[in-house]
């Protein structure tokens, strides 16, 4: 994807990989990593590394052929990515000549090798151009050399870098022995391992484990479980694990105990710490597993692994022995349905009303094979490197090795800091202690309730500020992620809204303003004259819905149903009427009935909307403009003439003409109408700017699937309602993918209660529609007109 990285590449000199000689889908974790990666502004954090340390007599002749070997034996080191109509496509390039870069002579000196290897490791890649895999060679002594590789993730996983050593030494020695050399076939391809990939999501058993996934991870707490903190670097935080051998042994004596595996003696320790430092017992942990269950696929390099999010609701059992049975239930059940990509995981749970597959915690116990390597007259040695980049919240990793367990945290820095991970550290090993020790007794003993956090730091605890408002309603500011950032509650169902409102119009306004979002709780609304009351008393204001693109009712004046679209589909993040040249400074929602099932009203704040994008689509957007073309046919949408509340041609050109539409008329009775309108807006009281427009909502990539592939090859100038940039040009779809994720990310939920009413600040913040069962009544009302 263009900008994710074009920096040249250092180290092996495989030029940039030529016109491929095959090509293929990529797997679904692959798209997984390719999005994640097209979001980063920091490289690095999906590089994967392999440091040696060569002593000895080093044939560097020998080690280039022995890499050329490698690279020929596995497509993956000689892939690149490109997007197509059909989705992501690997492309495998022919075998290129291999010279092994060498680094000057680091004279022994630990800071500057630890610099070197910094240069080399970090540096990101060109996923559309490759190479996607660099080395150099470094020399400390003419003795003694270090190899290093990197490699980007989304060709490779844990198991793979243990092939790639295997596969070298064996081809340095069988070179240097002149000897065939002896390893096991490679059967299959990568290419084809995504196709088996993607015909199972296709199938009966794919929908069937979808709807699993969903089950498991529908309502969970909307509460974050590490708060992300404010204005820290992005880098990681590292905290190394060495559990005594003893507790080792006693957590596998307690797994044969419990008929379970050490995995999950260990996840459950892991859950209870999290649960004591955080509060939280209602938790999403994922954990990655191997998929490499056909034979043919074990000696191949590629990124064959499946991330599972777990969920460990463990607030109901109270002792060791419950524990491992809840815990282990739930990864046996995981399990049978581990065939789902985490990313259909995450699409199958998006429409389900309080489903979400997101995580902030990964754990991982490592049990790949540990191969010797054979390197004649060298002495080789493996040394880890820490990431300098988290690829998560935080990542606990151990690994099971002859010479014990050992393992690492990694947090981000955004997240977390070192007290916090050497808090969580010593709670580990505490509590896993405390299991070994006497299964029978209470996983939380010190506590009635919510366990105290063992260290508080601020940023780990959701900040709620009651201010009164007289004594009438108070004021509740949250500013944890994903909560609404301002609720207005009434003392009493008696209080009069509308004379409070009218009384408190100021310092409402300025809350608005502030947060984007202000929710209105237990006040007795009973009625839709009565919501239009309490919306006049906040701005007089009110405004007709005009340049209308959706079907609404009005219900009385300038008080109109919420759009009228079949309860099964869903209505994206929007900010209202931003595609037409007037639109609202605030609207108003009152709940007169919740739905059934679902129905929020999911809002995304602009500021941050804007502020989570690549830099490349905020620079493309702003400086660009945007351009809308909506098209008017008979039986298509609304008539142009109710769109735009005109009788005829010439009042539509006289009246919109001048606010910027150009008309076209295609035949007789086909308008296509296009307005040109920035994507970013400043706030004229906070000066903040902000992600303001529809396209997101208003592009190809919005429809389902069929639609999407109908418009693209069929129908281009087709659509009702599309966005271009303000030249013109088409948007890619991908960029759109990212914005909406980023919507997606920056979402925040609640459920409707009857008589709710949600003020939004229309220039800050967008809103959407869940899926709903009926019944669901939502009524709303638009305030003090603006026009771009």
């Amino acid at each position: 994807m263009a900008g994710i990285n074009d920096a040249a590449e250092p180290g092996i000199e495989l030029m940039a990989i030529p016109v491929p000689v095959s090509s293929g889908p990529a797997s679904l974790m692959q798209e997984g990593v390719w999005f994640v990666e097209s979001m980063r502004q920091q490289q690095g954090a999906y590089n994967e590394s392999v440091v040696l340390h060569l002593r000895g007599s080093l044939d560097v002749a020998v080690l280039e052929r022995a890499l050329s070997h490698v690279i020929a034996r596995h497509a993956a080191l000689r892939t690149c990515f490109v997007e197509s109509r059909g989705g992501l496509v690997q492309c495998v390039a022919s075998v290129p000549s291999v010279v092994l870069s060498v680094a000057p002579a680091l004279q022994d000196d630990e800071q500057l090798l630890a610099s070197w290897i910094k240069g080399v490791t970090l540096p990101g890649f060109n996923l559309r151009t490759g190479p996607l895999f660099r080395a150099e060679l470094g020399t400390l002594a003419t003795d003694h050399h270090v190899l290093v590789i990197a490699v980007h993730h989304i060709v490779v996983d844990g198991w793979s870098l243990g092939i790639f050593r295997r596969d070298l030494s064996a081809f340095y020695g069988a070179l240097v022995r002149q000897v065939d050399v002896q390893l096991p076939e490679i059967l299959t391809t990568p290419s084809a391992y995504s196709a088996r990939q993607r015909a199972f999501v296709a199938s009966a058993a794919g929908e069937a484990a979808g709807r699993f996934w969903c089950s498991q991870l529908r309502d969970r707490p909307l509460r974050p479980l590490l708060v992300q903190r404010p204005g820290m670097a992005d880098h990681a935080v590292h905290e190394r694990l060495a559990p005594p051998q003893a507790l080792i042994d006693g957590a596998s004596a307690l797994a044969r105990q419990a008929r379970t595996s050490v995995f999950v003696v260990m996840l459950s320790a892991v859950a209870v710490a999290l649960a004591k430092m955080t509060g939280e017992k209602d938790l999403v942990i994922a954990t990655d597993f191997s998929d490499r269950g056909l034979p043919e696929l074990e000696p191949m390099i590629g990124l064959l692994v499946n991330q599972l999010p777990l969920r460990l609701n463990i607030g109901h059992v109270k002792t060791t022995q419950a524990l491992l049975a809840h815990v282990h239930g739930v990864c046996i059940a995981a399990l049978t349905h581990k065939d789902l990509p985490y990313p259909m995981i995450a699409r199958a749970c998006k429409d389900v009303p309080g489903a979400g597959a997101e995580f902030a915690v990964k754990f991982v116990l490592h049990s790949m094979p540990m191969h010797t390597l054979d390197m004649p007259g060298l002495a080789v040695e493996q040394v880890e490197i820490e990431p300098m980049r988290a690829k998560f919240p935080l990542l606990i990793e151990l690994w099971d090795a002859q010479a014990g367990m050992r393992g690492d945290m990694v947090g981000s820095a955004h997240y977390t800091d070192s007290a916090w991970l050497g808090a969580l550290h010593r709670g580990l090993f505490s509590t896993l202690e405390q299991m070994v020790a006497d299964p029978g007794a209470s996983i939380f003993p010190d506590e009635a309730g919510v366990p105290p956090p063992v260290v508080a730091p601020a940023a780990f605890i959701a900040r709620r500020v009651p201010v009164a408002v007289g004594a009438l309603a108070r004021i509740v500011r949250n500013d944890v992620p994903g909560a609404l950032p301002a609720t207005v509650i009434a003392s009493h169902a008696k209080v009069d809204a509308r004379a409070w409102v009218r009384q408190s119009a100021v310092e409402l306004n300025n809350l608005l303003v502030e947060t984007g979002a202000v929710l209105l709780r237990g006040f007795h609304v009973d009625s839709a004259q009565h919501f239009s009351d309490i919306v006049r008393a906040f701005n007089t204001d009110v405004m007709d819905y005009v340049q209308c693109s959706t079907p609404r009712i009005a219900v009385l004046d300038k008080v109109y149903t919420s759009t009228e679209y079949p309860a099964d589909q869903e209505i994206f993040f929007h900010n209202e009427n931003s595609y037409a040249s007037v639109w609202p400074e605030q609207i108003a929602f009152w709940c007169d009935q919740p739905a059934a099932a679902g129905g929020r009203t999911p809002i995304a704040d602009g500021r941050k909307v804007l502020a989570s994008l690549p830099g490349y689509v905020k620079e493309a957007f702003e400086s660009r403009g945007l351009l809308y073309r909506r098209q008017f046919s008979p039986g298509m949408g609304i008539a142009w003439e109710q769109t735009f509340g005109v009788r005829n041609r010439s009042e539509l050109q006289e009246r919109f003409g001048p606010q910027g539409y150009q008309f076209e008329w295609l035949g007789e009775h086909t308008l296509v109408a296009r307005f040109r309108a920035p994507a970013v807006v400043t706030h004229p009281v906070s000066g903040d700017r902000s992600w303001f427009n529809h396209a997101s909502l208003f592009h190809r990539a919005a429809l389902p699937e069929m639609l999407r592939r109908h418009f693209q090859d069929h129908d281009p100038d087709g659509m009702a309602t599309s966005t271009f940039f303000g030249d013109g040009e088409p948007i890619p779809d991908s960029w759109i993918e990212i914005i909406r994720d980023t919507y997606r990310r920056n979402a925040v939920h609640f459920d409707w209660q009857q008589g709710d009413i949600l003020l939004l600040d229309n220039r800050l913040m967008a809103h959407g529609r869940e899926t709903y069962t009926p019944p669901r009544r939502i009524l709303v009302s638009m305030a003090g007109g603006s026009r771009h």
